[in-house]
């Protein structure tokens, strides 16, 4: 009851912040830009903690237990391409969509461009459709978490969580979304520290424990030379990918106040990125040594088993909130990016724009979000989640890219690419040439590097043969 009580709490928060931001978030403006005001701790704390997603705590958890070393390789891989991302592409964002005045990824693509309405909807259909499952994904992963903790269903978790966050989202628009990331970011902290405690000074842990599981500790194990240099290839190219193709990432990115700020952002979402993300999956690893038996199905929820099993009810009840602050910060992102996707590039051509309340669109959208979610919510998150970084990446990611750089392109150029792109990297999984087999996770080229290389050539090429014709 003690641990209901505690999260009941953290929840009137939220909604409590939720109402706070209302009161400026009373235009399309504030709603959606937060009046573009975000200072660089905003930008980078909220655009990581954001970038976390409920993968963090499951999927990462899990990956991390089953593959032990060798699942840092997905971290570290990244990294490398945030490093490349972030001194080319968020100063360059937010100058281009402030001189564009653009709020949404398809504004973003069609500006001053000729005959744009097919790219409108074709960046627009994409995004939202792959959004709409990567927020499920985010009530899946809370249900998972509600299912370990109060011995529920799924449905149940996923319904009081989407519920929850739909609410407070839904009330403040963006300002909501990037304040409660920075109390959120507060509590994953605690929930690091006060776990790995527990792991070194309150358990008979050693790190002997592991030697029993072959390949446990070596970092290259699954990973022989060629399909190792692919991995680390391909998820170099889906972090550059990831930042280039996620509305919620990105609107950060357009709303920040000073471009030359920037700088000090970086290192802000790098940093605290990388702790986390390494933090949750390095305690995976050392969890298959104190609770050996976790069933493979249950992986997942291996951070929920272990504090159910180590904690006291108020104690639970705060590390709860810590599990739920890494969903809540992105799916209330996610929530407010499909809003504003389907109001400015959907509706703003119709008669009903105006008569369109932005309040109970993120509710309807929510809503759809949560029927999708209660449909896969047998899925991994893991599966959900990578699927829906790559499949953005491969066809969003390299049409954002040359706009930003500016190389030549026409409005049936991007249109073109992000068809063709999308087609190579729905062919390149079906041929098994990106694949998540258990323990061998996506032990080969991961399709977004496929689109984005598929992409930027069409493009060119299109260019160069509609110059010559």
């Amino acid at each position: 009851m003690a641990s209901i009580i505690i999260f009941i709490i953290f929840s009137f928060f939220l909604v409590g912040v939720g109402l706070y931001a209302s009161r400026q978030s009373k235009t399309n403006e504030s709603y959606f830009l937060a009046n573009r005001s975000l200072g660089w701790l905003l930008v980078g704390i909220s655009a990581s903690v954001t970038g976390n997603t409920g993968f963090i705590v499951t999927g990462a958890v899990g990956i991390g237990y089953s593959m032990g070393l060798s699942s840092l390789l997905l971290p570290l891989s990244w990294l490398l391409g945030d490093l490349l991302y972030w001194n080319v592409f968020p100063k360059k964002l937010n100058l281009i969509s402030k001189e564009q005045n653009s709020s949404t990824i398809s504004e973003y693509l069609s500006y001053n461009l000729p005959k744009n309405k097919t790219l409108i909807y074709i960046s627009t259909l994409t995004v939202v459709i792959i959004i709409l499952f990567y927020t499920s994904a985010q009530w899946v992963a809370a249900g998972m978490i509600f299912s370990a903790f109060f011995n529920s269903s799924i449905i149940i978790g996923i319904l009081i969580s989407a519920i929850l966050v739909i609410i407070y989202s839904s009330i403040g628009g963006l300002k909501s979304s990037v304040l409660t990331d920075l109390f959120q970011a507060v509590f994953v902290i605690i929930l690091l520290i006060v776990i790995y405690w527990t792991v070194f000074f309150s358990n008979d842990f050693s790190f002997s424990m592991l030697d029993q599981y072959e390949g446990h500790l070596n970092l290259t194990f699954y990973y022989p030379i060629f399909p190792l240099i692919g991995f680390i290839l391909g998820w170099f190219f889906a972090s550059i990918g990831f930042g280039l193709s996620q509305p919620q990432i990105l609107i950060r990115y357009f709303s920040a106040k000073m471009s030359s700020d920037f700088n000090k952002a970086k290192w802000v979402y790098i940093i605290f990125l990388q702790v986390t993300w390494i933090g949750f999956t390095f305690f995976g690893v050392l969890l298959r040594a104190i609770m050996p038996d976790i069933p493979q199905n249950s992986q997942e929820q291996g951070l929920a088993l272990f504090i159910n099993s180590n904690f006291s009810p108020i104690i639970v009840g705060i590390l709860i909130s810590g599990m739920f602050s890494t969903i809540s910060s992105t799916a209330d992102s996610f929530l407010i990016s499909l809003t504003n996707s389907v109001k400015m590039d959907v509706l703003s051509h119709t008669k009903k724009y105006k008569e369109t309340n932005n309040k109970l669109l993120a509710i309807i959208i929510g809503t759809i979000t949560i029927l999708i979610a209660i449909i896969l919510s047998n899925t991994s998150v893991l599966q959900i989640a990578m699927n829906s970084v790559s499949y953005l990446g491969a066809c969003i990611a390299p049409v954002v890219l040359i706009k930003t750089l500016n190389f030549k392109h026409t409005a049936s150029s991007l249109s073109f690419t992000i068809i063709i792109s999308l087609f190579s990297a729905v062919l390149w999984q079906l041929l098994g040439f990106s694949k998540y087999t258990g323990t061998n996770f996506f032990e080969t080229i991961n399709l977004a590097f496929v689109g984005i290389i598929i992409g930027v050539i069409f493009n060119y090429s299109y260019i160069i043969f509609k110059r010559n014709k």
